[in-house]
């Protein structure tokens, strides 16, 4: 994976979070691959929940209905100790 977003939160036994990237270059960039790493020895982590929405904006005119473009997922402390949680994506 190319991109990290080092350490972004964290996460206590059972808790989940929503972690997301934007791009406001009004280009759309495909499928991004995600996923949530345990920065924790002991660490154990479930990522699911990939979305990815365009915001409207809207237009008459087909080719000025771009909008941001932002990735999610949802990460899941499935382990049983406090994680810090880092992110890395890449385009597929």
């Amino acid at each position: 994976m190319s991109n990290d977003t080092g350490v972004i939160i964290t996460l206590n036994p059972g808790q989940s979070g929503w972690m997301s990237i934007a791009y406001n270059d009004q280009n759309d960039h495909g499928a991004i691959y995600m996923i949530a790493n345990p920065d924790d020895p002991g660490g154990s982590l479930q990522t699911d929940n990939y979305n990815k929405s365009i915001q409207a904006n809207i237009s008459d005119n087909p080719t000025q209905r771009n909008g941001q473009r932002t990735y999610w997922i949802n990460c899941t402390n499935v382990g049983s100790i406090r994680t810090r949680v880092s992110m890395q994506y890449e385009g597929v």
